[in-house]
């Protein structure tokens, strides 16, 4: 999905929604393995789509944002956290380099240390993992119009809404959330200072392009 052109992911839902389907059937790890950066396949961070750097760290932001927020246990492989340019080898270390001499890293970097603060203080992402109260759908579909994907992660005394554009262009998004008065961003993974806006149980968003929003209701 996250290969594939932005223009054409909002008829490829299927692809992000069909874990859903079988989830509960197993107790699922999430994981971005070692096999999925050996061998010719590529970095994490060259396997988004495009050629400019600044779009592929707003994409591979995204794909971690979705990966967080998602249900089950997540596992990913060493180097993930430093978007590198090259494929994991056993033969050298991992690019801490990038680290030293790129800012664009060092900040993708900064932000998957925000991302596991936001994840591990928030019981709504991992609580209730396995139990189906856990997860709700909001917009899944959309019918072609956007790239746009939003559901509900839920504990016992929290619920967070979490909001995904994986399209290359802003989308300003609506969505009714009745019984609801209260929206706080606790993340946002372009770092461009989006609120949300919840007046009458409808909220409203700016979102910027190849961007998650998580927003504490």
């Amino acid at each position: 999905y996250m290969k594939s052109l932005p223009f054409s992911r909002k008829d490829q839902y299927h692809r992000l929604t069909f874990s859903m389907h079988y989830f509960y059937n197993e107790r699922y790890l999430l994981p971005l393995s070692h096999d999925e950066v050996v061998h010719g396949k590529a970095s994490l961070w060259q396997k988004m789509n495009g050629d400019r750097r600044d779009e592929k760290f707003s994409q591979i932001r995204l794909l971690l944002s979705y990966m967080y927020a998602h249900p089950g246990k997540k596992l990913n492989f060493m180097g993930n956290e430093l978007a590198g340019p090259y494929e994991w080898s056993e033969k050298k270390e991992i690019d801490w380099w990038v680290l030293r001499d790129f800012e664009d890293n060092r900040d993708f970097h900064s932000f998957v240390i925000a991302l596991n603060h936001v994840y591990l203080t928030h019981p709504a992402f991992w609580e209730r993992d396995y139990e189906r109260d856990g997860f709700e759908w909001l917009d899944c579909a959309n019918e072609g119009r956007n790239a746009v994907y939003a559901f509900l992660r839920k504990s016992r005394n929290q619920r967070i809404l979490c909001i995904f554009n994986f399209d290359g262009a802003a989308v300003d998004y609506l969505l009714k959330l009745d019984g609801e008065d209260n929206a706080e961003v606790i993340l946002d993974s372009t770092a461009s200072g989006t609120e949300a806006k919840l007046v009458d149980g409808q909220l409203s968003i700016a979102l910027p392009p190849f961007s998650a929003v998580l927003i504490l209701l």
